[in-house]
């Protein structure tokens, strides 16, 4: 339009945008109380339709109970029964890792009272200022969370082997778990792409290795949180009681009227006691493990400290 044109040659590029949005509005308004049939000052967004293409959306990497279990082997292996149960715990509770890291051992109920084993996720560890802290759950979605009776089992047998220290998981000499860099491309990379075995070399403690966990590469963290949810929802459990367990809320009307009961939360630990107990099934036949990866040379590059978190 001419008198878009003559704008530009006088004003900013972003004065002329807020002339014409508020002429588009009073136009727009015009319409509405049929003072004038059509706006004839298109939006911005009409100019490019159609000509958008969004990016495909890169697809998440899943895990099945069943290979949730083999890399928590791994960890076991690797690590011992701390990173072990951290695995397990990330799986079938959809805790973001930083959740896990921070969760207290007083936040952690074993009682079967009838209402199901329970944690209470509150905090989150978190680098802030280049220190390694406790803040809220992200979006503030702190919850208590029904747990399988395995779980329960296994936490209470990983808080019984520290006695003294405050978190459920430890680093391995029993600080604060970091939840760094180094953690992911040292610890959990290696549990789900494999290890190759290597023995003394330059004073550097021999190490023994693990086999890939095949189907899962390219695995997070995170993507064991999104694993649970697609367990539950292959299990038609009811949406908001998965909603809750994930620290989501439901928009619209949905959210408001439904709510989560006790017999929502005993059928989603069953439907997970169930998982866990098949998953445990021996296999036949079926590969599940790759060849050992080449072994890399010793000298490591180091990785950044965070790596970012998703919902």
């Amino acid at each position: 339009m001419a008198w878009g044109k003559r704008l530009r040659q006088q004003l900013s590029q972003n004065y002329v945008d807020g002339i014409r949005s508020t002429f588009h509005t009073l136009l727009d308004d015009a319409v509405t109380e049929k003072i004038r049939p059509d706006n004839p000052l298109p939006s911005r967004k009409s100019g490019r339709r159609g000509r958008y293409t969004p990016k495909p959306k890169e697809a998440k990497v899943l895990a099945t109970p069943r290979q949730a279990l083999l890399i928590a082997r791994n960890a076991l292996i690797m690590r011992g029964l701390n990173e072990y149960a951290l695995i397990l715990t990330t799986a079938y509770t959809g805790l973001r890792i930083g959740e896990a890291a921070g969760l207290h051992r007083d936040q952690v109920s074993i009682g079967h009272d009838g209402e199901g084993p329970r944690l209470h996720s509150q905090q989150q560890s978190q680098y802030v200022d280049g220190a390694f802290t406790e803040i809220d759950n992200k979006y503030d979605s702190g919850r208590g969370l029904i747990i399988p009776f395995f779980l329960a089992d296994l936490l209470q047998e990983l808080m019984g082997s520290r006695p003294d220290s405050p978190w459920v998981f430890t680093a391995p000499k029993g600080g604060r778990l970091l939840r760094g860099g180094d953690w992911y491309s040292e610890t959990f990379h290696p549990m789900v792409e494999g290890r190759a075995p290597r023995g003394v070399v330059r004073r550097a403690r021999a190490r023994v290795g693990v086999r890939p966990v095949l189907g899962v590469s390219g695995l997070t963290p995170h993507g064991l949180r999104h694993s649970q949810k697609a367990w539950l929802d292959e299990g038609n459990l009811p949406r908001v009681a998965v909603e809750a367990r994930m620290g989501h809320e439901l928009p619209g009307v949905e959210g408001t009227y439904s709510h989560v009961t006790l017999a929502m939360e005993l059928a989603i630990a069953d439907h997970l006691q169930a998982l866990w107990e098949e998953s445990l099934r021996p296999v036949v036949d079926r590969r599940e493990f790759g060849p050992y990866p080449d072994l890399q040379p010793s000298r490591r590059k180091r990785s950044p400290r965070i790596l970012p978190e998703t919902s």
